[in-house]
Parts: C-alpha cells; structure tokens; sequence
C-alpha cells in the first residue's frame, strides 16, 4: 500500500492510493485512527501530496482539487 501523510493540530492526514483519507492520532502505544473520508471520482491508484494551509486540507485526485475545513477556529457563525 503506497501512503502519503501530512500532519497538523496534532493528528496525522494519511492519504493512500486508493483516495481514502485516515485520520490519525498519536499515541503512547502507537496511533489511533480517529476518523476516516474517501475522495470523490478519480481513477483507481492516484495519490498526491496533500497539504494543510490556513486551517484547510488541500487535495488533488486525479484532475480535480478538493479543499476541506479542517480548523474550527476559521468558521464564522452567523450572529456572532
């Protein structure tokens, strides 16, 4: 299995090639898979670099780029 990882606010983004995302946790014994997403479309067996800016994960799978919000602190609410 071919992994790329990017980390940020204490949890590890593991990409592999297949377009799933785990959501990794250190801890004392190793890791903990804290959650999980898989990438929409793309072909089978495409990975990229991901890269985590301004509180969003950026990713391109195949020849579409994705942006998520990864930091709560970047929301605003409405009224607020």
């Amino acid at each position: 299995m071919v992994v790329t990882s990017v980390a940020g606010d204490g949890l590890i983004y593991a990409y592999d090639i297949d377009g799933n995302f785990s959501l990794l946790k250190p801890v004392e014994s190793g890791v903990e898979t804290v959650g999980s997403f898989k990438i929409p479309g793309g072909t089978k067996y495409h990975c990229s670099h991901p890269v985590i800016s301004n509180g969003k994960l950026i990713v391109r799978h195949d020849n579409s780029l994705f942006v998520y919000t990864i930091s709560t602190t970047d929301i605003k609410i409405a009224g607020k």
